[in-house]
């Protein structure tokens, strides 16, 4: 790690090289982020992608298993979410045990904002985006 260098944690609850759209550009993020700043990543691991810790290995990487959602197809899944309380749920517990050692949090995902950020009230300086594509 880098000496010094700003304490990160991005989070992304479905993020992986082996995505397609906003989880592979959430990848691509994170790849190059891990070369920048000490970077703690905290994701939903996906049964069908290898290992995320695997994907970024000069990240921490903090991940919870994808919860099985039975019935909810992928149109479903992609338009509301279902699996974002969970995901904040853990978040909010791991932020309140380790919240004090990030100098900034990143919420790269859900790019479309339907639901309340986990980062919200817990006392650490936030940002939220790239929305719609906004980088390059």
């Amino acid at each position: 790690m880098m000496e010094g260098a700003l304490r990160v944690l991005l989070i992304a609850p479905h993020i992986s090289r082996e995505a397609t759209g906003e989880g592979f550009a959430a990848f691509k993020i994170a790849e190059a982020l891990q070369d920048r700043v000490r970077l703690t990543v905290a994701a939903l691991q996906s049964p069908t992608h290898s290992p995320l810790g695997l994907q970024l290995p000069r990240a921490e990487v903090v991940t919870w298993p994808e919860p099985r959602l039975p019935g909810a197809g992928s149109r479903f899944r992609a338009m509301f979410k279902p699996e974002w309380p969970f995901f904040a749920a853990r978040l909010r517990r791991f932020l309140r045990r380790e919240g004090a050692r990030f100098d900034l949090a990143h919420q790269i995902k859900p790019a479309a904002l339907r639901y309340a950020s986990p980062l919200r009230g817990q006392g650490l300086p936030y940002v939220i985006g790239p929305l719609g594509g906004t980088l390059a």
